[in-house]
């Protein structure tokens, strides 16, 4: 018999690398039509390519996240581990410890991982020279401009207010 899933936050690892490589393929796939303006042949041999690719990333690269997030659950049940990682971010501070405890590991790892920047100045500077980029390429008519903007704001995001916000979190989760 097949075990039964839960939650879709841990699916099987087949499920996981099929959708990563599949939702990565079409996203490449896409960008090619839309960006280069190939033909959808070349844009569909692009998206087959990235596909593969990312599923065999994906796969490989699963059993570590999954350790991880064991690791940072502590043992605790699902329901637990959710509640967790919610109160890492946002929320009110749960009176478990063993939550408290989890919660805290998780804003801690979200904090060390967050520090993969050159430094937050710099990378919010860079995220606003995107932003900048992202103007100049829409008053050019540019698609570009969408993913400059992305980009802009995600890196002006993780610059500026995740290391902030997570320090205020592993803050008032260390309290008593």
């Amino acid at each position: 018999m097949i075990p039964v899933q839960s939650y879709f936050s841990d699916p099987p690892r087949w499920l996981f690398a099929l959708w990563g490589g599949v939702t990565g393929g079409a996203g490449v796939g896409l960008f090619v039509k839309v960006v280069t303006e190939a033909s959808w042949a070349a844009s569909g041999i692009m998206a087959v390519i990235a596909a593969g690719v990312a599923t065999v990333s994906v796969w490989w690269l699963e059993p570590g996240w999954q350790r991880k997030r064991d690791e940072l659950g502590g043992g605790l049940s699902a329901d637990k581990v959710a509640l967790a990682r919610r109160a890492a971010m946002r929320g009110p501070v749960p009176d478990d410890p063993e939550v408290r405890a989890a919660a805290l590991r998780i804003a801690a790892d979200g904090l060390i991982r967050s520090r993969w920047q050159p430094g937050p100045r710099l990378t919010a500077a860079l995220g606003g020279v995107m932003l900048i980029g992202s103007v100049g390429a829409a008053l050019s008519a540019s698609l570009w401009a969408v993913l400059y903007a992305f980009a802009g704001c995600t890196m002006v995001y993780s610059g500026l207010y995740l290391p902030k916000q997570l320090r205020r979190r592993i803050e008032l989760l260390s309290q008593p």
